[in-house]
């Protein structure tokens, strides 16, 4: 089983309180052999998500997501409550980004993370892979 979180233009930003039952099923991914991946602004909904020692799920993996090189290239940065690249790197994750805009992916164990929509299929087939 694979749990996914896409974004269309920053959406899931807005909504991080109503994303509480997904947290639940991502934290029990972890806790399974299931695979979960985010693509994009997606990965806001891994910002929440804990482990039962209380440790962000990001923290000490390698993650990407939307950059804020991006935000800024496509206008973002004035409309997002917050910066993700940031938020993932306070959290403890190791984030890496690419070039801007082109297809770049990373895989720690069974989280799998894109950073911009040109990464979609790459996270996919990733998840499909696991």
């Amino acid at each position: 089983m694979s749990i996914g979180y896409e974004d269309k233009r920053s959406k899931s930003l807005f909504r991080l309180k109503i994303l509480q039952q997904v947290i639940n099923q991502q934290t029990h991914f972890q806790r399974q052999l299931f695979s979960g991946g985010a693509v994009c602004h997606g990965p806001a909904g891994l910002l929440e998500v804990t482990l039962p020692n209380g440790e962000a799920l990001v923290k000490g993996r390698q993650v990407t997501a939307f950059s804020d090189s991006e935000e800024v290239e496509a206008g973002f940065d004035k409309i997002v409550p917050f910066s993700l690249e940031k938020r993932l790197k306070e959290l403890g994750g190791h984030y890496a980004q690419g070039t801007n805009w082109t297809d770049h992916v990373i895989v720690d164990g069974n989280l799998v993370t894109g950073q911009n929509p040109q990464s979609s299929r790459s996270v996919a087939t990733k998840m499909l892979e696991y």
